[in-house]
C-alpha cells in the first residue's frame, strides 16, 4: 500500500512538471504593441464568450446631491452574426432602490434590434441603419487597428495573475484624435455644423485615452480590460462650457464627474446559446428620438 501511494505521488509530481514545462509564454520577446495586435487578431476568430462588466459613473448635481449610476452585470456575446444578452444591476437614481436591466441586441438584415426590460416592462427598438449595423458587427481586430493608428505609447506594466491565468498587463495611450475618428464613424454625425457640441475642437481637448489590458501569456487571449475616462470627461465638460454651449452650472457637474469601465472575459467559445424571450419580441415598438 505504501509503495502504491509513493507511485501515485510520483505520477502526480511528474504530471505537474510536464504540465508546467509544457506551458509556453507566447508573450516572451514580443513588444507591447505586438502582443496587443496578436491578442486582437485572435479575438476576431472567437465565436462567443461571456463577460463580467462594471461601469462606474458618479456626479454631483446642484440641489440634488451626489448621483451614483454604477452598474455591474454579466453579458453573453456571439460575434458573427452579432447577438448579445446583458443583465445589469444598478440603483434607481431617484429612489436608491435596486434596479435590474435586461437587454438583448441582435443584428438584422437592415440594421439591428434592441430589446430591453426595466422593472419587468419590455420594449424594443428597431434601427434600420446599415452603417450602424456595420459598426456594431465590426471585427475586434479592426476596432483595435483604429486604436493602434492613434497609438502614442504602449508599455508592459508587468505580470499579474487574474483568477487562474498568468497575464501580462499592458497600458495603451492613444492621442485625443481617436475621439474624432470614433465620432466620424457614428451614423448621422455632421461635423459641418458650427454649433455641434461634440465637434473636433471639443474632442481634441479631451486628452489622451488610456486603456489597460490583461493578456493571457499562455494563449494570447484577452482576459480583462479597464478604462478610466474621468479626466477625459472633465476636460470635455470644461471645453464645452468655455465654448458657450452649456451654462456654467454644467461645468460644475462635469468637474466632479467620475467615469470608468472594466470587463473580464471568460467561457471563450463555451457560452450558453442566447435565446431572446417571446415577451421581448412581442413588446411594443419604441420610436427612436
Amino acid at each position: 500500500m505504501f509503495k502504491k501511494s509513493k507511485l501515485l505521488y510520483l505520477l502526480l509530481i511528474v504530471s505537474f512538471l510536464v504540465t508546467a514545462c509544457g506551458t509556453k509564454d507566447l508573450t516572451k520577446g514580443k513588444s507591447a504593441q505586438d502582443i496587443i495586435g496578436a491578442a486582437y487578431e485572435k479575438m476576431a476568430e472567437i465565436d462567443n464568450y461571456d463577460m463580467n462588466l462594471e461601469m462606474l459613473m458618479k456626479m454631483q448635481v446642484p440641489d440634488q446631491g451626489p448621483i451614483d449610476m454604477t452598474m455591474t452585470g454579466k453579458a453573453t456575446i456571439f460575434q458573427k452574426p452579432m447577438l448579445m444578452k446583458m443583465v445589469m444591476e444598478t440603483k434607481n437614481p431617484e429612489t436608491g432602490e435596486p434596479l435590474s436591466i435586461e437587454q438583448y441586441m441582435e443584428s438584422t438584415e437592415g440594421g439591428m434590434t434592441i430589446y430591453q426590460s426595466v422593472e419587468g416592462q419590455w420594449f424594443k427598438m428597431s434601427i434600420n441603419d446599415p452603417a450602424l449595423a456595420e459598426m456594431m458587427n465590426m471585427d475586434p481586430a479592426k476596432n483595435m487597428s483604429l486604436f493602434l493608428d492613434n497609438l502614442k505609447e504602449a508599455k508592459i506594466l508587468g505580470e499579474e495573475k487574474v483568477g487562474e491565468k498568468e497575464t501580462v498587463k499592458i497600458e495603451m495611450i492613444a492621442s485625443s484624435e481617436i475621439y474624432d475618428e470614433i465620432m466620424k464613424q457614428m451614423p448621422g454625425m455632421n461635423f459641418g455644423q458650427a454649433n455641434m457640441p461634440f465637434g473636433p475642437e471639443i474632442l481634441g481637448k479631451m486628452g489622451d485615452m488610456k486603456y489597460i489590458i490583461w493578456i493571457d501569456k499562455a494563449t494570447l487571449d484577452m482576459v480583462k480590460t479597464s478604462m478610466d475616462l474621468t479626466e477625459n470627461i472633465q476636460n470635455m465638460g470644461k471645453a464645452i462650457v468655455e465654448q458657450g454651449q452649456f451654462p456654467k452650472e454644467m461645468g460644475e457637474i462635469f468637474s466632479g464627474m467620475e467615469m470608468s469601465a472594466s470587463y473580464e472575459i471568460y467561457n471563450v467559445n463555451k457560452a450558453e446559446q442566447v435565446v431572446i424571450p417571446d415577451e421581448a419580441k412581442n413588446a411594443q415598438e419604441m420610436p427612436l428620438p
